[in-house]
């Protein structure tokens, strides 16, 4: 395997880099996902400027370019990923630009301005991507992976098109843990309930074992057994003595700190956010933030108590899955 490399340094502590592969047999968080799918429009804006079909999101590719992402955060700089097509199936070429910079359209701009990213970012015969973005100290890490499919990729869902969460709808999907609200529907926008989320965390965690009837408003409920096994592991009280209150919307900050306690996440120094001060669930969310898992519902907020949609729900279980 022959591997071309191209790199660049620009002014203003702008790093950027590129990686192809030829052809060879081979935190959600709301904001982060808002911030990948911003990278995503942009490139499509430039294919479509330049008459190039637009890019698909692919989850394979997503999951990898955020392990990436992440590894050059923390290590503070940029490098390419030794193991581009270790994971990946069905393609004939991809190719990696990585960079770092002060915002997400200056990394973009730096892409383009460079010949080696524009190549990858334009190029006719790739139809797939997945980016990756981790921030660090004020600063974006982002890794964008195109590919050429063998076997162009098929979403499962068709009502999710558009939405910032796409990507972790469908490795939800595919790793078993949904099967959306209908045949061919996710309802992205739509809320979870407590019980549903209960389930969704078991099979994610793959979870097992219980404790008999901790509470006494789940009986009828087709959640049962998941709260019952969350209860058993200490994931959940409940929301009142011998309450789960399963039919109600779990809130961000309900949502938190289930995940703080499956995931054992230790305590973290605030997060900055304004509006988490006297929560009961704030420990748990400046946990969830220095883990990666959340940025928050805008750059200053956390938005506790405001109910957690299913689109949501997705990017929080994947990026926690992908710790």
């Amino acid at each position: 395997m022959v591997l071309e490399r191209t790199g660049i340094r620009l002014l203003g502590a702008i790093i950027v880099a590129a990686l192809l592969v030829p052809a060879t047999a081979v935190v959600a968080s709301d904001d982060l996902a808002a911030d990948e799918a911003r990278v995503v429009e942009l490139i499509n804006a430039e294919r479509a400027a330049a008459g190039v079909a637009p890019l698909t999101v692919h989850p394979v590719l997503v999951d990898k370019a955020r392990k990436h992402a992440a590894r050059m955060a923390e290590a503070g700089r940029i490098f390419h990923s030794d193991d581009l097509e270790r994971g990946v199936e069905g393609w004939r070429r991809l190719g990696e630009n990585v960079g770092r910079n002060g915002s997400i359209d200056g990394i973009h701009r730096a892409f383009m301005g460079s010949t080696g990213h524009r190549r990858n970012i334009l190029n006719p015969d790739y139809d797939a991507v997945g980016v990756g973005v981790v921030w660090k100290s004020g600063t974006p890490y982002v890794v964008e992976v195109f590919m050429d499919s063998a076997r162009p990729h098929t979403p499962p869902f068709v009502d999710d098109d558009g939405s910032v969460h796409e990507a972790d709808i469908i490795a939800l999907y595919e790793m078993g843990i949904t099967r959306g609200c209908d045949i061919a529907r996710y309802c992205p926008d739509r809320s979870v309930t407590r019980g549903e989320f209960a389930t969704l965390l078991v099979r994610a965690l793959g979870l097992e074992g219980s404790i008999a009837n901790p509470f006494d408003d789940d009986d009828r409920s087709v959640h049962v057994d998941a709260i019952e096994t969350l209860a058993a592991h200490g994931i959940t009280t409940g929301c009142g003595p011998r309450r789960f209150c399963p039919d109600a919307p779990v809130t961000r900050g309900e949502m938190a700190s289930f995940l703080m306690r499956a995931l054992d996440l230790p305590a973290a120094p605030p997060a900055g956010f304004d509006d988490t001060a006297g929560n009961v669930h704030r420990k748990a969310i400046d946990a969830l933030a220095a883990a990666g898992i959340t940025r928050g519902c805008s750059p200053t907020s956390f938005c506790p108590d405001d109910p957690v949609t299913r689109g949501q729900m997705a990017s929080f279980i994947v990026r926690a899955l992908e710790r």
